[in-house]
C-alpha cells in the first residue's frame, strides 16, 4: 500500500503535523505506508541519516525481531545484490525455493516488488535497512558478489557484472569482466570514467598493484580524459610489468600494446625496436577482436596518435608546396 503526496499531506494534517513535509516524505519513502507511518511518529526529517535511524528502530521493533531466523537469513544473503533474478538468488542464498519465497514475500507485502518476470528487488529503504544491520556487516558477501558477477557476465550485462566483480575481489572474475568490456565496442566514455572511479579507491589501488594488468583500463581512461600525468603513471606501471602481463594474460595483448603505442613520450620507431624484444605470445584458442588505434568521433575520424614519423619526408615537402600556399599560416598549425 502506498500513499500519494496529497494523501500524506492530509495524513500529516490529521496528526497536527506540518503538511509541508509531505513532499520530502513522499520522495524519501515512495509513499510506502509503513515508512510514512514510521516517520510520522518523529520530528521532521532533517537528513537521510536521521530518517534511517527512525526507520531502523521501527522495523526492528515491529517486524524484524518478529520474523523467524530462516526468513531473516534469506533476506540478509539476498541483500548482497541490488536486484534478485531467481536463478541468482538461488545461488547466493543456497535456497532452491528462492523464487517461491520471493513471491510469498511479495504477496505478503514485505517490501519486495517484482520488477519483471523472474526478477525481484527490495524497496530501497528496506534494502538500506538490511545492509545497515550488524549481521550483514559480519556476513561474508564475496561469494554472493562473485556469483552475481558471473551471472551478469553470462547475460552480457558487463557493467553490472564489473561492479560485482570488483566488490568480490576475485581477480579471475574481474579480468573476465574487464576483457569483455574492452572487447565491447559500444562502451561510452562515461562508462570508462565509472570504471576509473571504482579502480581508484584505496582497495582497488592495492589490487591494481598486485595485478598490474588492471592498469590497462586506467591508462585508457586517463588518455581519453586528457589527464597526461595519470596516463604516463599508469603506462609506466604497464611497461615495468610488460613481459609478465603478456605471458600471464595474453588475451590482453592487443589492448596492452595499444596503450604502449599511445605513449607519446617514446618515438614510434623506438617502440618498434622494443617490440622485437618482447616474449612470444601464445593464445589459447580465443577469438580476438582487433583494437583500433583510431576513434570514431562526430563528423570526423581522428587517430589516437600522430604517426608522422612513418611518413616519407618527401611527402611533407610535396604537401607544403601544394597546401602551404593554400592554407598559408594555418598550414604550420596543422602540420
Amino acid at each position: 500500500m502506498a500513499f500519494s503526496e496529497k494523501e500524506i499531506g492530509a495524513y500529516y494534517r490529521a496528526l497536527n503535523r506540518d503538511a509541508g513535509e509531505a513532499g520530502d516524505v513522499f520522495a524519501y519513502t515512495n509513499g510506502l505506508a509503513i515508512f510514512v507511518n514510521a516517520l510520522a511518529q518523529g520530528p521532521a526529517i532533517l537528513s537521510r541519516k536521521y530518517g534511517m535511524r527512525v526507520l531502523d528502530r521501527y522495523l526492528r521493533k515491529y517486524l524484524w525481531d518478529e520474523w523467524d531466523e530462516e526468513r531473516r537469513a534469506f533476506m540478509m544473503a539476498s541483500a548482497a545484490v541490488d536486484e534478485m533474478p531467481i536463478t541468482l538468488c538461488e545461488k547466493i542464498t543456497g535456497r532452491a525455493d528462492a523464487g517461491a519465497l520471493l513471491e510469498t514475500l511479495r504477496a505478503d507485502n514485505v517490501f519486495v516488488a517484482r520488477v519483471e518476470d523472474g526478477v525481484y528487488r527490495y524497496h530501497h529503504l528496506f534494502l538500506d535497512f538490511l545492509r545497515a544491520q550488524p549481521e550483514y556487516e559480519r556476513m561474508d558477501k564475496t561469494k554472493g558478489w562473485r556469483a552475481a558477477a558471473e551471472y551478469y557476465l553470462d547475460a552480457k550485462e558487463y557493467f553490472v557484472a564489473r561492479s560485482y566483480a570488483y566488490r568480490s575481489g576475485h581477480i579471475k572474475t574481474i579480468l573476465s569482466c574487464l576483457y569483455a568490456l574492452l572487447q565491447n565496442r559500444g562502451i561510452s566514455l562515461d562508462d570508462h570514467f565509472e570504471i576509473e572511479s571504482i579502480l581508484s579507491t584505496p582497495e582497488m589501488e592495492a589490487l591494481c598493484e598486485r595485478y598490474p594488468v588492471l592498469y590497462i583500463s586506467r591508462a585508457w581512461v586517463a588518455f581519453m580524459h586528457g589527464d597526461a600525468a595519470a596516463f604516463e603513471r599508469h603506462v609506466d606501471k604497464l611497461k615495468s610489468n610488460l613481459p609478465m602481463i603478456l605471458l600471464k594474460y595474453p588475451r590482453f595483448a592487443e589492448t596492452l600494446l595499444m596503450m604502449i603505442v599511445l605513449d607519446y613520450r617514446t618515438p614510434f620507431a623506438t617502440q618498434i625496436k622494443q617490440a622485437g624484444k618482447l616474449p612470444p605470445i601464445k593464445f589459447a584458442g580465443e577469438e580476438l577482436r582487433a583494437t583500433t588505434l583510431s576513434i570514431q568521433m562526430p563528423f570526423m575520424h581522428r587517430s589516437c596518435r600522430d604517426f608522422y614519423e612513418l611518413a616519407d619526408t618527401r611527402l611533407h615537402d610535396g604537401l607544403k608546396k601544394t597546401f602551404g600556399k593554400l592554407l598559408k599560416s594555418h598550414y604550420e598549425m596543422i602540420m
